[in-house]
């Protein structure tokens, strides 16, 4: 395996080009690719995504890719540097940025998000009972008592249905349904007027006319300092 490839999300448009091969020719020790897929179709950008990590890997350079387009970063890059006002705000494996995001604008920006009020009451040796608008949860965190921030939930940890290691979050009403082909985008509307974002799977919706149960694990809930 090559040296990995940085995806940078931030910059100015940019477009495929035969600067590109240019500049590989010199044998750089680091390319910087600026949008180099910004202009194509979907289907095609999808296919140039495995080009450019394929050309990588043979190469053995490290490629610093510009992009806007969060899952671009996520199926080309090693490492994401996600930047806001020319700073880096949060850098790590794609997978530990989606999943376990360290500010509320990454847990906003890469993805869909439900970032809601956290406080915690109570707390003791690694664990604490979290204040929330779902309710109170008990999660595993070093965070002190009395600590006040956010807690984000990604809407496909939302469960319609009991699970192992799931505990249940009352029923609530459904303010609207969009379906996205993969998945149903399910909008609900808690008691105090909090609004969360659910996935459900294309072929089991919810029923329209009636309220939704929600499950949720402890371990996927993620808090935020800032």
């Amino acid at each position: 395996m090559g040296l990995p490839i940085d995806a940078c999300i931030g910059s100015p448009a940019g477009s495929v080009s035969g600067s590109r091969a240019r500049a590989i020719v010199v044998e750089p020790q680091v390319l910087l690719l600026d949008e180099p897929l910004g202009a194509l179709d979907l289907n095609l950008r999808r296919q140039m995504q495995d080009e450019l990590v394929s050309l990588q890997r043979r190469l053995e350079l490290t490629f610093v890719h510009v992009t806007h387009n969060q899952d671009e970063a996520n199926s080309i890059a090693d490492v994401i540097a996600l930047m806001k006002d020319g700073r880096i705000e949060d850098m790590g494996a794609p997978d530990r940025i989606y999943l376990r995001p360290a500010t509320r604008f990454t847990a906003a920006f890469m993805g869909d998000s439900n970032v809601v009020p956290a406080r915690i009451g109570r707390a003791s040796q690694g664990w604490a009972r979290v204040e929330t608008p779902l309710g109170t949860i008990e999660v595993g965190t070093d965070r002190p008592a009395g600590w006040v921030g956010h807690a984000s939930i990604r809407p496909e940890h939302l469960k319609p249905a009991a699970e192992e290691g799931t505990i249940p979050f009352g029923r609530h009403e459904i303010e609207s349904m969009t379906f996205q082909g993969t998945h149903w985008c399910c909008r609900l509307k808690l008691g105090d007027d909090t609004r969360l974002s659910m996935r459900m799977p294309a072929d089991r919706p919810f029923d329209r006319d009636g309220p939704a149960e929600i499950h949720l694990s402890p371990d996927r809930i993620v808090l935020l300092d800032r």
